[in-house]
């Protein structure tokens, strides 16, 4: 797994996905729902497993590797909370 910071807003397939109902209905009646997905919002830190993948978003510049020092301030923020 690996860390990375979203440049931009990113939506992901979730792998846990759900069927989610979207309040509309097909012209037989029935419910139109889609699958849930993983938004990441613009400089979040996120972890990644698939490798290629982490590799495509950085390769359309959506994301990118973060320094040693921004990983040190995320978790010197996260043990003050």
């Amino acid at each position: 797994m690996t860390t990375a910071i979203a440049i931009c807003k990113i939506r992901l397939p979730d792998p846990l996905a759900e069927q989610v109902h979207t309040g509309l209905y097909d012209k037989a009646g029935n419910a139109i729902v889609k699958k849930s997905s993983r938004v990441i919002l613009s400089g979040q830190f996120f972890e990644e497993e698939d490798a290629h993948s982490l590799a495509e978003l950085i390769g359309m510049g959506a994301a990118r590797l973060p320094t040693a020092a921004e990983l040190a301030e995320r978790d010197r923020a996260a043990q003050e909370n």
